[in-house]
């Protein structure tokens, strides 16, 4: 709209000022505005023209609003009941065994290789979670890291301790799982497993890496009832993985729930920052050298905790060769078990080191090895191959009483 504008006073004389240039309106067109004029001898000013709004300021247009941000998508939630597992499972791979993943939970004992028993393609062992209080049927978690570029299709487990003996059958006398929750990014389903199979049973679902949990809801009572733990003979991750991501032929087993990943960005960025590191041989580590290791059984803790643990029958300075758990008595010599350290507190401090058979016997006393009171601490011990009988074997990692790491080694003729 175009307006006089007047300045000066009333009563002596006018000075008519002419607009020029104002804006046009909604069609966005610049229209030119004709000044209102005076005579000279005085007189009333011009009119002004006629609008809706006479006498009023020109209303301001209504802000336009600004899009609502779309709300995050719901965690998808499903439920069904699960089937017995197919046979076969085209190019899917067992994921567990592929790339590097992590697998928590309690243990029956706070043994770590309860853990171990859960993935280890044997349905004749067991996990057995820590025991449960009488009367206590609160929900259970088991935990699976899995890296990025993976894709998850389906898990299989079995719904107890599938072992018959001519003791007892160890399915009916334990607990039995009978309703389950898998959370994972994006989503969750609730799930219903046939207490009375003691096949692997099927739950499909779809997700990418990071963490899962299975959330043990309810579970049937066994004919034991000094048996108070739950049990899994099997569990098996099926999916996809793209090249990219980390390998490994085995989890890492922690007893207790994930380690939180900033425990690992901490320490790295402390090496980043000068901190102090050591081993036996008095050097600096790599700032990767917290990335764990497949096929060890490692105990969260506080304080000083293992991180790495690994087997190989040769090593380049701190660097272990071909790691492995099997090894021939006729091609292989020796194997060295190489464990890290971390030790948040830096408290100077003594571990030991012991090679034991399944029975937790071994031959002479344990290694006596002394840790600095520094952030990280690598060490390695190795043991002669060709006199040992074939069979199962352990190196285990101790701080005083508390088992800190375990792997497992298989011996051959």
């Amino acid at each position: 709209m175009i307006r006089a504008s007047w300045s000066g006073s009333v009563t002596s004389w006018l000075l008519v000022v002419a607009l020029a240039g104002c804006s046009g309106g909604d069609d966005g067109g610049g229209q030119a505005g004709a000044g209102a004029q005076a005579g000279a001898g005085g007189g009333a000013p011009a009119a002004e023209p006629a609008s809706a709004g006479q006498g009023e300021p020109a209303a301001a247009p209504e802000p336009t609003p600004e899009p609502e941000a779309p709300a995050e998508a719901a965690p998808t939630v499903t439920e069904l009941s699960a089937q017995n597992a197919p046979a076969d499972h085209g190019s899917w791979v067992d994921l567990l065994h592929t790339v590097r993943t992590t697998v928590a939970g309690t243990a029956f004992r706070d043994d770590p290789a309860q853990l171990a028993h859960m993935y280890d393609g044997d349905l004749l062992t067991a996990w057995n979670s820590a025991t449960l209080p009488a009367g206590d049927d609160a929900p259970r978690s088991l935990g699976v890291r899995l890296p990025a570029g993976v894709r998850v299709h389906a898990i299989d487990l079995t719904a107890g301790f599938t072992k018959l003996r001519p003791q007892g059958d160890l399915f009916t006398q334990n607990l039995r799982i009978r309703r389950l929750r898998v959370r994972h990014p994006g989503g969750e389903v609730l799930v219903t497993l046939d207490p009375e199979s003691r096949e692997l049973q099927r739950i499909p679902v779809e997700g990418a890496g990071g963490d899962w949990q299975l959330e043990l809801l309810e579970w049937v009572p066994g004919s034991n009832a000094n048996w108070r733990e739950l049990c899994i003979s099997e569990l098996r991750v099926w999916g996809e993985a793209d090249a990219a991501a980390p390998r490994a032929s085995a989890p890492i087993a922690v007893v207790g729930t994930l380690p939180s990943e900033a425990v690992t960005q901490a320490l790295a960025a402390a090496d980043a920052a000068g901190g102090d590191n050591a081993d036996d041989l008095g050097g600096e580590d790599d700032s990767d050298a917290l990335a764990p290791a497949p096929a060890a059984v490692l105990t969260q803790r506080e304080g000083l905790h293992a991180t790495r643990m690994e087997l190989a029958p040769e090593m380049d300075g701190r660097t272990p060769l071909d790691p492995r758990t099997t090894y021939s008595r006729t091609a292989d010599h020796q194997v060295y078990c190489y464990f890290e350290l971390a030790n948040p507190e830096q408290t100077p401090t003594t571990v030991t080191l012991a090679w034991e058979d399944v029975n937790g016997q071994g031959r002479g006393a344990p290694t006596q090895i002394q840790v600095p009171g520094n952030r990280r601490f690598i060490n390695y011990r190795y043991t002669s191959v060709e006199w040992r009988r074939p069979g199962t074997y352990f190196c285990v990692v101790r701080h005083e009483d508390t088992e800190l790491a375990r792997i497992a080694m298989t011996v051959t003729p």
